[in-house]
């Protein structure tokens, strides 16, 4: 049974991503002012992302592929890590497409956004089924690589939309759609991996039914999303019928979004666990969803009116709602509980692009649309920050025997909290104070930064072992949360959350790697750190000089093409 439930979510997933495709089909050509025409006479983009970094989003899984073939350590048998971050690159690509074609055309009403964001939910359920299906051996491997994958090239094609770019309507919808789709595919491989886990525990369920539960509510999430986007369509196709039943329109999408995975886990939960504790969690999730965009738009409304900016107190008190539904799904069933409710509250995140009425004067209904935006960035931040608790859940589930008789003193706790919180930060302030300066430079940086993450990661790993990971996780989930908004504008609180996300699966797949280098004797971990520094340093040193090598010839080839127009 947990096997058709596993094909009828890839048939669904398949089915969803092209009717999501079809519906963000425009029948109208872009507006002569719209940032796509714009950008087609101006500069080298496709869908608002200049193209190098499109080569770099298809190239990177392919190349990280190539590289994970060999058997050898530190790689598994099965090379299942590179076979699934092939896998997440794909569909994080396929996703793409759909919400990069939606938002670069820069619609008058954002139906065809929330049409668009629907595209990575089914995406992230093909991306799940397959490592459960035909990746048994490598499953944990495999979802984490996918994870991975996805949130790299999704990282990619964010960057590459905000380079040498103000901010605008164009770049917040394809900040908040890439990372939403992002950190609902983190959270779904991150709670189909507690479900492998959680499979051992169970003596009296079949091997992948928990799992199996996870991929069923994430679908019923996903098919409710779209049905109501589709009723969306179905009545602007009629403006007096739109203008007439917009309040029925609006209550029935969010009937369908509440009810419908609450519905699958009565049912999944009366004819598998024979336990209301799937019920609780999943009820407990729509009401924690319904809470956060409560705040969210609050928050959005008192900063539209107030000018406020930085830390607000409504993201404060957002945190403080979503630490305790985490508190409440882990009392219930653990780390799967706290899965499963994030599930069942990402849709608030999507029902939050709802339309301006028509009737609305044109400043109204942009006031309107730009509250819309504030309060669905805040409502993804939200919901990283919660993904990443979770993915601290696995490392802790995956890396217990690590953990075992380690106490957690005030030394690591403050230098992984400081370090978690700041790293994001950190990665995303360096890309960003180079962009200006063009694709030839900001795109080696950005590769180098990669390595610069792994090289931090590395280090702290080395220096204190595993023990300081708890704190480092709760430090990136704050970042993430949107709380260093202070030390980085609003429009690259995308990017943060990313880098955050990013962070946090190469810790849950990657530490115990770098464990054992935190058990040689002190001179041997420092020469290992300085050999590891060099090469860092090294490695900053040839991108940054291939950086302004190129950077030098594209200023000299524009200066030979410059117009000479006035001279005598």
């Amino acid at each position: 049974m947990e096997r058709n439930m596993m094909w009828g979510a890839l048939g669904l997933g398949c089915i969803g991503w092209l009717a999501a495709l079809l519906l963000t089909t425009s029948r109208r050509a872009p507006a002569s002012g719209s940032f796509e025409s714009a950008s087609r006479e101006n500069s080298p983009r496709v869908w608002g992302v200049r193209r190098p970094f499109w080569w770099l989003a298809f190239l990177l899984p392919l190349g990280v592929w190539a590289a994970t073939l060999p058997t050898a350590p530190p790689f598994s048998s099965g090379q299942g890590w590179g076979r699934g971050f092939l896998l997440g690159g794909v569909a994080s690509l396929l996703a793409a497409l759909v919400v990069l074609r939606a938002s670069s055309r820069a619609p008058e009403s954002n139906a065809p956004l929330r049409a668009a964001a629907t595209a990575p939910l089914f995406a992230a359920l093909i991306c799940v089924c397959v490592p459960l299906l035909w990746m048994r051996a490598s499953v944990i491997d495999a979802l984490m690589g996918a994870a991975l994958g996805w949130s790299a090239v999704a990282a990619t094609l964010l960057l590459g939309a905000l380079a040498e770019k103000e901010d605008s309507p164009t770049a917040r919808a394809t900040s908040v759609l890439l990372l939403n789709g992002a950190a609902f595919a983190a959270s779904l491989c991150g709670v189909a991996a507690l479900g492998v886990y959680r499979d051992f525990a169970l003596a009296d369920v079949a091997r992948g039914t928990n799992s199996a539960v996870a991929l069923v509510v994430a679908a019923s999430v996903a098919l409710a999303l779209l049905s109501g986007a589709l009723i969306g369509e179905i009545a602007a196709s009629a403006a007096s019928l739109r203008a007439r039943f917009a309040p029925f329109f609006n209550g029935l999408n969010l009937l369908l979004c509440l009810g419908l995975p609450l519905g699958m886990g009565i049912l999944l939960g009366t004819r598998l666990f024979d336990d209301l504790a799937l019920i609780y969690v999943i009820g407990a999730g729509s009401m924690l969803g319904l809470l956060l965009w409560w705040l969210a738009w609050d928050d959005a409304v008192r900063e539209s009116q107030n000018g406020e900016s930085g830390l607000r107190s409504g993201v404060a008190a957002a945190v403080v709602v979503a630490l305790c539904g985490f508190m409440l799904a882990f009392q219930i069933m653990q780390g799967f509980g706290v899965g499963l409710m994030l599930l069942a509250a990402w849709p608030s995140s999507i029902l939050a692009l709802a339309n301006a009425t028509e009737n609305e004067q044109k400043s109204n209904a942009d006031l309107s649309r730009a509250r819309h935006f504030e309060a669905t960035q805040t409502l993804s931040l939200l919901l990283s920050f919660v993904a990443i608790l979770l993915l601290s859940r696995l490392f802790a589930t995956r890396f217990r025997a690590d953990l075992r008789g380690a106490g957690l003193d005030d030394h690591f706790a403050l230098f992984g909290f400081i370090g978690g919180a700041v790293a994001p930060v950190l990665l995303a302030s360096l890309w960003f104070s180079t962009r200006e300066r063009g694709a030839a430079v900001s795109l080696p940086r950005f590769v180098g930064l990669g390595a610069l993450a792994l090289a931090l990661l590395g280090a702290m790993l080395t220096l204190w072992g595993a023990k300081v990971v708890p704190a480092f996780f709760a430090g990136l989930a704050l970042a993430a949360a949107g709380l260093a908004a202070g030390f980085a504008p609003r429009i690259h609180s995308g990017a943060v959350a990313l880098f955050s996300l990013a962070l946090a699966l190469t810790l849950a797949q990657w530490t115990h790697h770098f464990a054992p280098f935190a058990e040689m004797g002190r001179a041997q971990r420092l020469q290992f750190l300085g050999w590891g520094v060099g090469a860092t340093v090294l490695l900053i040193l040839i991108v940054e000089i291939g950086a302004r090598l190129a950077s030098g010839a594209r200023g000299r080839k524009s200066d030979l093409a410059a117009p000479t127009e006035g001279a005598s």
